[in-house]
């Protein structure tokens, strides 16, 4: 079996108390122990930017949806002001800016979508029992983060049921949402966050009525 692990190691001194994160999983097929056996890997150059979408990354449709898969993006330059926006369909997730890198799940639900820090509001934990609504995890107008910045958004399944997961979705400036991915039992994410808009708010749907945990931290400028 196909094995692949990820992990993720996360220290900040920006509050009082010192925040240290520490997440490990095994990414497997949905709902299941068995391990992912397919992979897309790439890279490309943007030699110059006007500000359109210049680059599109779409995963083959033969992968189908609703599935366990799980993207990677890198910014590789070495000068800070340089950032590439990260969307899905017309909803800016976030920007990478040099160095910077996500990891998320990514439903890819729709064939047509393609995948185009001085404080934290600290390290916190949310429980669901006995209902499977969507609700806002982080609400954009509640959160002192700097709209257009450099602000990440760490979340965490802390359950260990894979049969179990948390559906994250993003709200766009219309209040409509788009589904990033799911985080099934000790999946974790670590993505940017634009928050241009005060609907753009984070949402998360537990797949279980059982009780489940999820795990965030929001590092914004």
């Amino acid at each position: 079996m196909a094995t692949t692990t990820c992990t993720l190691t996360l220290s900040s001194n920006m509050l009082s108390s010192p925040i240290n994160i520490s997440a490990s999983t095994t990414i497997t097929k949905a709902d299941l122990t068995t391990g992912l056996e397919l992979i897309e890997m790439g890279r490309g150059t943007i030699a110059e930017a006007d500000g359109s979408k210049t680059a599109e990354f779409g995963l083959p449709t033969a992968l189908g949806n609703d599935k366990a898969a799980k993207c990677f993006f890198v910014n590789k330059a070495t000068d800070p002001t340089f950032y590439i926006d990260i969307d899905i369909h017309d909803t800016n997730i976030g920007r990478l800016y040099a160095g910077d890198w996500m990891f998320i799940p990514w439903s890819m639900t729709d064939v047509a979508a393609e995948l185009d820090l001085e404080e934290t509001t600290g390290l916190a934990q949310r429980t669901f029992s006995g209902n499977t609504t969507q609700v806002v995890l982080v609400d954009v107008s509640a959160e002192s983060v700097t709209a257009s910045g450099a602000n990440k958004v760490y979340i965490r399944n802390t359950g260990t049921d894979k049969t179990q997961h948390f559906k994250v979705t993003l709200a766009d400036t219309t209040d409509d949402t788009e589904e990033i991915g799911r985080l099934y039992g000790g999946d974790w994410m670590l993505f940017p966050w634009l928050a241009t808009d005060a609907n753009e708010d984070i949402m998360v749907q537990p797949s279980s009525s059982d009780k489940m945990t999820i795990e965030y931290a929001v590092f914004h400028q």
